[in-house]
């Protein structure tokens, strides 16, 4: 017995699949057939499949836009304050976490990764979590170095950008013992 076809135009199907982030379990229910159809469908159409990380994926995530201030602004926040960690080797998710008591800085995590990604709060007696849930393309935020990249210090601009990142995650200027200090 051979499988029902179903003509579901190359626009749409990539609308639904890849736009919408519908599933092909999704799309078959919209069209009152079987999964396995669908997917004889996008192979037919030369519709790529979703990896198995991103196919069980429970939030959608979106590519940092590859700004290099914003990227270098990330990368001092992320010093400042951020802890940044890949669920495990092959995964598609990366993790941004931080426990403030400041809901400016809650505010501020929010402006800076929601757009990115699907965002949880956790709320304690007396700090908060906030978890983003990011794609690869913010690996550039993976490195625990404590020391600002050398490409960094070669332009003023990235300069810049940096510090106001560190800044705003907390960084602080100074004067300890009689020296001024950047912590």
């Amino acid at each position: 017995m051979s499988r029902k076809k179903v003509n579901i135009p190359k626009e749409i199907f990539e609308h639904l699949y890849i736009d919408e982030y519908k599933s092909p379990a999704t799309i078959a229910k919209l069209y009152k057939c079987t999964r396995m159809t669908v997917q004889a469908g996008m192979r037919e159409l030369g519709i790529p499949f979703r990896s198995q990380s991103l196919a069980g994926m429970k939030y959608r995530k979106f590519d940092f836009s590859g700004n290099l201030i914003k990227k270098v602004y990330l990368i001092g926040f992320r010093l400042g304050d951020l802890n940044i960690y890949q669920t495990n080797s092959k995964s598609d998710l990366i993790v941004a976490r931080c426990n403030t008591t400041s809901l400016a800085q809650m505010k501020l995590i929010d402006k800076l990764f929601s757009k990115y990604g699907t965002m949880t709060i956790s709320e304690g007696n007396y700090s908060s979590s906030i978890n983003c849930y990011l794609s690869t393309s913010f690996s550039f935020l993976l490195t625990n170095k404590k020391k600002v990249p050398e490409w960094i210090e070669r332009d003023i601009q990235t300069v810049i950008a940096f510090i106001a990142g560190y800044l705003d995650a907390g960084g602080t200027f100074q004067i300890n013992q009689g020296r001024g200090r950047f912590v």
